[in-house]
């Protein structure tokens, strides 16, 4: 017998184009995919291409190696595959997840002390030869690497922070002259009070009318 769907719709996850894609790389058959899963995966795989080996470029007449920079290579794929810039900045979001090229905190954190580590046993070899202009290239680096170029903003002097002080007075003319005179003050408390005191014991009357007397029969 069928008890029908058991899970709602909204906790069921539509397959994305990183599962498609992904079954059919663990399964090694890309050759198979549909030509749009093919389309994307060739524009993955030229970002990758892109970050690991870089580009050659003109300087000063000679043709150095340099490495992508994001605004240029969304320029490379708007020109080779003919995509929108949108679609462009799409694919490189994602050919870095699908490739793992953008580490988690916890991996950078780690890269960054494993980096530490390894520059301070650059500085002892330097030392020991007496290399002292590497060591200060090693310093400055390690400096960058363990954050010590940045500055913290100074905390504030709390003891030099004063409250504003609260002037407790009976009548508000006394911290503010300005204020006009009221006339017949004692009148008008007096027939304030006396509202208060009439809305009161009507809210009491109305609350009690809106109580319906069978809701209590048989109450004991």
């Amino acid at each position: 017998m069928s008890l029908g769907l058991s899970i709602p719709l909204r906790e069921i996850n539509e397959e994305t184009i990183h599962d498609k894609i992904g079954k059919h790389h663990l399964a090694g058959t890309i050759e198979l995919m549909p030509d749009d899963l093919k389309e994307i995966y060739n524009r993955w795989c030229e970002v990758l291409d892109c970050f690991e080996n870089g580009r050659y470029v003109d300087y000063r007449g000679k043709s150095i190696k340099m490495p992508y920079s994001v605004r240029d290579l969304v320029k490379h794929l708007r020109v080779k595959y003919e995509i929108s810039q949108s679609q462009a900045y799409d694919d490189i979001r994602d050919a870095k997840f699908f490739h793992h090229l953008a580490k988690p905190r916890e991996d950078k954190e780690f890269a960054r002390g494993w980096l530490a580590e390894q520059i301070k046993r650059w500085i002892a070899i330097c030392e020991h030869e007496k290399d002292f202009k590497s060591i200060a290239a090693l310093v400055k680096n390690l400096i960058i690497v363990e954050g010590h170029d940045k500055h913290d903003a100074d905390a504030p002097d709390y003891s030099k922070i004063q409250p504003p002080e609260l002037l407790v007075v009976n009548d508000p003319r006394e911290a503010i002259p300005n204020l006009p005179e009221v006339k017949d003050a004692d009148k008008l408390l007096k027939e304030f009070m006396r509202k208060r005191k009439t809305d009161f014991i009507d809210g009491i009357v109305e609350d009690a009318e809106e109580i319906d007397v069978e809701d209590f029969d048989g109450a004991e």
